[in-house]
């Protein structure tokens, strides 16, 4: 892996909260506490997701870049490459999130009760004993209801901040009516819902918006999929007025970057102006809700020939709606010291602070 760097003055001045964190649900010692909590048959079906015959598919076009990233489908390990490097590279605090795609198994049981094995082994396994660690609670769309009823369950959970939909693999997007309860649940709960995309989604599941298959190489399903998945979600919950029949709510977007948030923002107030009729629950412009409660995180920062031009988008979206992310430890994340140095050094110390702590502190209600 890239080495972490934590040479900024602005990461030993500031604390810094990384929202994007993926530990291992790969490696066999975590395959088998799931497993260990599962009813047979489903037990007999965990295995190694990177294989051919797993029972979750997989798209095979290789994640490595030679010479620099040789591992393809290594997770984090929390104890020995997530908690001390991580205090090297000045984080403070991680937000876990694990990103197994359950959405797209076919067989609704099993995905119930993985959902709920993944959140518990992801408490007992990571989040327990790290007060410095902090955890999305995974659901499962299929199941609306049953959603609901695991985000009470979790809620319990201290160290529980969010609620985590891998999305791209929902059998409808996700503003429809169907999965109010869901929301209701997270409302209920303080909990924000929080939206994780991933480039493999367009192959788990065929509702995913982008024909993948058509593609002949991995740079256009990884660079597109991650905005196209959020653009479908953000239009939905938009028109079908989400955040105005949850108006306690707050929503997170990961791993898309932040220049897709303009086009989208800006589209979605056009046609609004021109036809409301198709979003009779909003009283104000896409616009406003998206200012008020929505929030983004910045990895992976999208990188314009003159870095300029990505401050002047920084401060189009808004420092108040930024939330700092590496995606450690995948091969795209964005090392702590460059990002901060290279992209935010023209914020003041106030609008730095929020994008690498504050706005993350009052979304998760994590004490920073």
């Amino acid at each position: 892996m890239s080495k972490l760097d934590r040479s900024s003055p602005s990461l030993e001045r500031n604390t810094v909260v990384d929202v994007d964190v993926h530990p291992s649900y790969r490696e066999p010692e975590i395959v088998e506490k799931v497993a260990a909590q599962l009813d047979a048959p489903y037990d007999t079906y965990m295995g190694d997701p990177q294989s051919t015959d797993s029972s979750y598919p997989v798209d095979a076009f290789p994640k490595s870049i030679p010479g620099k990233v040789d591992t393809t489908g290594r997770l984090v390990d929390v104890e020995s490459e997530l908690l001390d490097p991580f205090n090297e590279a000045g984080i403070d605090y991680s937000i876990l999130n694990i990103l197994a795609q359950i959405d797209a198994l076919p067989d609704a049981e099993r995905t119930r009760q993985e959902m709920r094995a993944y959140n518990d082994v992801l408490v007992e396994h990571y989040l327990d004993d790290h007060d410095s660690l902090f955890g999305l609670a995974k659901v499962a769309t299929r199941d609306p209801a049953a959603a609901a009823a695991e985000i009470d369950r979790m809620s319990d959970e201290d160290s529980i901040v969010g609620v985590l939909i891998v999305n791209g693999s929902s059998e409808r997007p996700l503003g429809d009516e169907r999965y109010d309860p869901l929301y209701d649940a997270a409302e209920s709960a303080g909990l924000p819902v929080v939206y994780h995309t991933g480039a493999a989604n367009h192959i788990l599941h065929p509702n995913f918006p982008l024909p993948a298959w058509n593609f002949d190489a991995y740079m256009p399903i990884h660079s597109l999929s991650h905005p196209f998945a959020h653009m479908v979600t953000i239009a939905s919950l938009l028109t079908n007025g989400t955040p105005v029949k949850f108006p306690g709510l707050e929503f997170v977007f990961l791993e898309a970057g932040i220049a897709w948030i303009l086009t989208a923002m800006y589209r979605l107030n056009r046609d609004y102006g021109q036809r409301r009729w198709d979003a009779p629950l909003l009283e104000q412009s896409p616009e406003s809700y998206i200012r008020e409660s929505f929030y983004f995180g910045t990895q992976p920062l999208d990188e314009p020939n003159d870095p300029v031009h990505l401050n002047r988008i920084i401060d189009m979206v808004g420092t108040e709606s930024l939330l700092f992310g590496t995606d450690h430890p995948h091969w795209d994340f964005d090392d702590p010291s460059t990002v901060v140095d290279r992209y935010f050094g023209h914020l003041e110390e106030d609008e730095l602070d929020a994008v690498l702590s504050g706005n993350a502190a009052s979304v998760f209600g994590i004490p920073v």
